[in-house]
């Protein structure tokens, strides 16, 4: 089987904090979101380097990044909750 498709590889994560890190992360791959009743739920793959990841952001170990990079994945995730849950996305 794919390893990108096996469902054991995926991580799914709805943290309004947690989840811009998550999208700038060159390791993850992000594969769409999914809603579950009133949650939206990002998936990332692989499920080992998003923990990997989750943990260096919790401890304070992850790389520095650029806050415009931060900003923008920050207004991604935004947008995707506006698709997901189907809601007009305003600009601003």
């Amino acid at each position: 089987m794919d390893r990108k498709n096996d469902i054991s590889q995926i991580h799914y994560e709805s943290d309004k904090f947690l989840v811009p890190f998550l999208l700038i992360c060159p390791e993850l791959q992000f594969l769409g979101t999914e809603k579950r009743g009133t949650t939206v739920y990002f998936k990332f793959t692989p499920y080992d380097k998003t923990q990997e990841a989750i943990n260096s952001y919790f401890n304070r170990t992850a790389p520095l990044v650029h806050a415009k990079d931060l900003f923008d994945s920050t207004e991604r995730f935004r947008n995707e909750i506006y698709k997901t849950l189907k809601l007009p996305i305003e600009e601003g």
